[in-house]
Formats: structure tokens, C-alpha cells, sequence
């Protein structure tokens, strides 16, 4: 080989040109996928705190459904990660309004049982018998449909609660520059 050859390859060698390219090359592809432009995520974030904003905003009365939604179609063509995130939040509004719904449905049949229950044991040919209630309440803890209201209610709360930890969970993996699937969430969207 050319020592001229030689010599100018050992120059690129300790000059670190290469090491620099090879260096920004890697950040364009880490994680396999396109870093985004500082510019081009809205309102000009960088993509994790696109990422925690998504989630943090959910627990916002009033907007929380809105803004992730707007942050997720605006971003979800410039980064993968955002993408899969927005439609992590959309599968769980999606699945938490059917889970109301289903909610609803059960604890109106539930209470369709227990006002039936009382009417049974509390009417007369004259209407409403005082003297009734007292047996009334002893029969009234005998009814399935009270353990199951009660059951009902106890999800309920855990539901609430869910609904509340799952955004932060979400809003700390969005800071440490992960995606987080919330569970009990059905994948409408994939």
C-alpha cells in the first residue's frame, strides 16, 4: 500500500472526523427509530416531555381528554415512541368508557333488584307499612343484590383509583424515555 495513503488515514484516525460522524449517526437512529428535531414536536418540546405531557394531562379536569389526543395527532408521523404512546391512551379512554358503561348497566340492574326488594317487603294492599321496616332490615342483608352492590361499588372506587395512578406510572416512564402500555386496556387501536 501507498505510504501517502497510509498517512492520510492515520490522520482521519487521530483527528476523530469518523468517530464524530459515526457518533451522530447513532443518535439519529437510536432506539431504532429517528430522533426528532427539537422544532418539530409541538410547542417545541423534546420528544420525552411530549411523551410525560401526554400522560400528565390526562388527570386535567376538563382538557385531560383533549390534549393528549392533539399532542398524539400532531406528533405520531414525527416520532415512533410518541405514536405508540397516544394510541396506549386511546385504547384506555376507549376501554374506560366501556368499562363505565358496563359499570352503569350492572348497578342500575342492581338497584332495579333492591327497590324491588323493597316494595316486596315493605307494601300493603294500603301502601307503605311502617311496621314492616323492621323486618324489612333483617331481610334486606339476606339479598344477593347487596353483595353485589357492594361488589360493584368496591370496583368502582378500584377503577377511580386506577384511573389516577395509570397516568403517573405513564407520566414517569414518559420522563425516562419509555412507552407504557396501561393495563386493562383493550388494543382497539394497534
Amino acid at each position: 500500500m501507498d505510504n501517502k495513503k497510509l498517512e492520510e488515514l492515520n490522520q482521519i484516525r487521530q483527528s476523530d472526523t469518523l468517530t464524530v460522524g459515526i457518533d451522530r449517526e447513532k443518535l439519529k437512529f437510536s432506539d431504532g427509530e429517528k430522533a426528532p428535531s427539537r422544532l418539530s414536536l409541538p410547542l417545541g418540546v423534546e420528544e420525552h416531555w411530549c411523551l410525560v405531557l401526554m400522560n400528565f394531562l390526562i388527570l386535567v379536569p376538563l382538557i385531560g381528554w383533549l390534549a393528549p389526543v392533539l399532542f398524539w395527532m400532531n406528533a405520531k408521523s414525527i416520532s415512533a415512541k410518541i405514536n405508540r404512546q397516544g394510541k396506549y391512551i386511546l385504547n384506555w379512554y376507549i376501554s374506560g368508557i366501556l368499562y363505565f358503561i358496563v359499570f352503569n348497566i350492572c348497578m342500575r340492574f342492581n338497584m332495579n333488584a333492591n327497590m324491588n326488594f323493597i316494595r316486596e317487603y315493605t307494601m300493603t294492599a294500603e301502601g307503605y307499612d311502617v311496621n314492616l321496616y323492621p323486618m324489612y332490615f333483617e331481610k334486606f342483608f339476606e339479598s344477593p343484590s347487596i353483595a353485589i352492590g357492594g361488589i360493584l361499588i368496591i370496583i368502582g372506587c378500584i377503577m377511580f383509583a386506577l384511573s389516577i395512578l395509570f397516568p403517573i406510572i405513564g407520566g414517569i416512564k414518559g420522563w425516562n424515555k419509555h412507552t407504557w402500555k396501561y393495563p386493562l386496556s383493550i388494543p382497539f387501536l394497534k
